[in-house]
Formats: structure tokens, C-alpha cells, sequence
């Protein structure tokens, strides 16, 4: 896990508002303030090209939501069976 100073419970709020914002209200512009300068999506449907940081993943984020303008992301965590440890499913 990466040296924050977030607790596990701060970084799963980060992540479910992160994505509140950021798709389910379409405040594109909060991609300037949550993503570091040397951010890189590297997702199977992420095109090639696509500059590093937040204008990169706000043009994706935005090609997307022009294709989909309902699209909706609900972020749920789970707890894999016999682990102490839960898990992202987005």
C-alpha cells in the first residue's frame, strides 16, 4: 500500500466521493484537484494518446460521458472470502 497519511476508511470516501463527483455528477473539473500531475490511466479501453495527469483522464472521463450521459458508478467495498482484507469493486 502507498505511504499516505489517509487512514483505509479516509481512502474508501476518497474513492466513493471521487467518483460521486467526478462521473455521477459530471464535475469534470474536479479531475484538476484528484489526480496527480503524472497520473496514467492504464485500463484495457483507455485509447492510446491520451496526455498524462488530470487533462487526460478528464478527456476520457468526458469522451465517455458524451457517449453515455446517464452512465452512473456505484462503488461498493467487499471482503474476499477467508481474508482480513477487503477489496474495491467498482
Amino acid at each position: 500500500m502507498p505511504d499516505t497519511s489517509m487512514t483505509l476508511e479516509e481512502m474508501r470516501q476518497f474513492v466513493r466521493n471521487h467518483f460521486e463527483e467526478f462521473v455521477n455528477r459530471k464535475n469534470i473539473d474536479i479531475g484538476d484537484v484528484n489526480f496527480a500531475p503524472e497520473f496514467v490511466d492504464h485500463g484495457a479501453d483507455v485509447p492510446p494518446g491520451l496526455p498524462p495527469g488530470p487533462q487526460g483522464a478528464k478527456q476520457y472521463v468526458g469522451g465517455a460521458l458524451k457517449r453515455v450521459p446517464d452512465m452512473h458508478v456505484t462503488s461498493e467495498w467487499r471482503k474476499p472470502r477467508n481474508s482480513g482484507r477487503g477489496k474495491p469493486r467498482l
